[in-house]
């Protein structure tokens, strides 16, 4: 542990979490350290959003939230316009693919804001007041591991949240499948005590059920997008007829 100084000490403990999120390098350290660790699946997606905040004048009576989901076979990004609270409503551009990314320059993006919204949204953005520059994010992949594989797993440790399976953030996903996942854990401390062989293999394989439809939900959805792949050992099941109806 390193406190606010940067000055290491050692902290004894029955069970260590991993919550360290798409940064975590347990995958790293578990194979520095000899042990064989399973291909993680990966979603090569090469999403990108930028988000902008707005303020909404006080005679706009209405808060409407619309989003327009644009073309995925086309690379054509896909817009929100989201009331939040306070009078202040936030846009976003979002596509999928790395054929292109939304703009963060403030011309760049409301340029591109105009082409992409319906003519109901555009009629409501032109009473908004920008307050903020755009802001955006980006990420090559999305990865979940399967650490429950591993028939040799190390005893007091555990791992949830993104650094177990993270997904496109634009679905609002992970932080419910984490709070899921810290509701399994707490559910297995009950049950079980963490000094019972396999037990932390067993939790993991317990949280797989709380990834697995939500890695599938958001893999599907991105799928739709031209050059978004899945690499895996197991296929993803049902691409074609999810997306068809």
């Amino acid at each position: 542990e390193r406190d606010e100084l940067k000055t290491k000490r050692t902290v004894l403990t029955d069970l260590v979490v991993d919550t360290c999120g798409r940064q975590s390098k347990l995958n790293k350290w578990l194979t520095s350290m000899g042990y064989e660790v399973p291909e993680p699946e990966r979603l090569k997606v090469n999403f990108g959003y930028s988000t902008r905040y707005y303020k909404v004048p006080s005679y706009i009576k209405e808060k409407l939230s619309a989003i327009s989901e644009g073309d995925p076979a086309k690379n054509v990004g896909a817009v929100g316009l989201l009331y939040i609270e306070d009078n202040i409503a936030q846009a976003l551009l979002f596509v999928a693919g790395g054929m292109h990314y939304p703009p963060t320059n403030s011309k760049e993006y409301e340029k591109e804001l105009d082409s992409l919204v319906t003519p109901m949204m555009r009629e409501l953005i032109k009473e908004l007041e920008p307050i903020s520059v755009p802001r955006g994010f980006r990420a090559q992949e999305s990865i979940r591991q399967h650490f429950e594989q591993m028939e040799n797993w190390p005893s007091g440790l555990l791992v949830l949240g993104d650094a177990f399976c993270n997904f496109d953030p634009i679905y609002g996903q992970g932080m419910t499948v984490a709070a899921i996942e810290a509701e399994m854990l707490d559910a297995c401390l009950k049950e079980h005590s963490t000094h019972k062989p396999g037990f932390e293999r067993k939790v993991l394989q317990r949280m797989q059920q709380a990834i697995e439809p939500a890695w599938w939900l958001s893999s599907i959805a991105d799928l739709r997008w031209k050059g978004v792949e899945h690499v895996g050992v197991v296929p993803l099941k049902g691409v074609k007829f999810a997306q068809k109806y």
